[in-house]
């Protein structure tokens, strides 16, 4: 969260000035954001609450697009679960790194937002970006994209920039369009597993009905473009290429049925490396 916030060569300029300020000390996690917030001159307010308050927070999402105003909005709604001691909870500082995609799969510059009613800037040395950091401080926040001139796909909590339990409206098309085409890493991994454990969960209840099974074709696509790609790391293609684990389903299920999970998964890692689809050779299906 400190990197999200105040990029790589800030978090780095915040590290040295902690080994500087507690060199021999004994420390704790308040020196640390002390150390963070004054080498950087930052505005941290209510980040302490992390520290403070147990559990993981909750962030619902809801994006709209409007074609007549040229707007995208997203809309948080926050919310921290009770834990034994502490029923009640304020609301946490969470930053969510965006990005907005258009329709050929590129990220779309990014140069203002609006929030509170006032329009922020959200440039680097006057030019556009492609991710943007938005801070969520309250239980319902809205922010505001201007100048969107077609309906975007939104890549929400690029890098897994917070704690977070995220639950968006993100269509499965949606899914399938970050799978393919999204430039963040963790947001292009993390739509692949969200698709392969719902294809996965659904080929269990094919399966226990006695349904042929079979690989939605975009996840085919999705899967393929990553493997083209160049200029993908390899280690990043290995993680793309996994599927979830059999726990990780059963987990989901209201009954676990190991022999039908293993099953499913077996048939969907044939069905990936079978002649129709070739997404996987026979040495990487191992």
């Amino acid at each position: 969260m400190y990197k999200t916030l105040l990029g790589g060569a800030g978090f780095w300029k915040g590290m040295d000035f902690y080994f500087h300020r507690h060199n021999s000390q004994a420390v704790t996690c308040v020196d640390f954001f002390a150390a963070m917030r004054d080498a950087n001159g930052a505005d941290f307010e209510l980040f302490l609450l992390g520290y403070s308050q147990a559990g993981t927070p909750k962030v619902m999402v809801t994006s709209s697009y409007n074609p007549e105003a040229r707007t995208f909005s997203f809309k948080f709604s926050l919310e921290v679960p009770s834990t034994p001691g502490q029923p009640v909870k304020e609301p946490m500082f969470i930053p969510v790194a965006v990005g907005l995609l258009n329709s050929n799969g590129k990220d779309i510059p990014l140069m203002s937002v609006y929030h509170n009613g006032l329009l922020q800037i959200v440039t680097v040395d006057g030019q556009p970006v492609s991710t943007t950091v938005l801070r969520v401080t309250k239980k319902d926040e809205e922010f505001v994209f201007p100048d969107i001139f077609e309906r975007p796909i939104p890549s929400i909590l690029r890098g897994f920039c917070a704690p977070i339990r995220l639950d968006s409206d993100l269509t499965d098309s949606d899914l399938f369009f970050l799978l393919a085409y999204d430039s963040n890493e963790f947001n292009r991994w993390e739509a692949g597993q969200l698709l392969a454990r719902k294809l996965m969960l659904n080929h269990v209840t094919d399966s226990q009905e006695n349904k042929e099974l079979t690989l939605n074709p975009k996840f085919v696509d999705g899967l393929k473009r990553i493997l083209c790609d160049s200029n993908l790391d390899k280690e990043f293609i290995g993680k793309a290429m996994t599927l979830p684990g059999e726990g990780e389903r059963m987990d989901m299920m209201p009954i676990a049925d190991p022999d039908v999970v293993h099953a499913t998964r077996t048939v969907l890692r044939k069905h990936c490396s079978s002649p129709k689809t070739r997404i996987f050779s026979h040495s990487q299906e191992q």
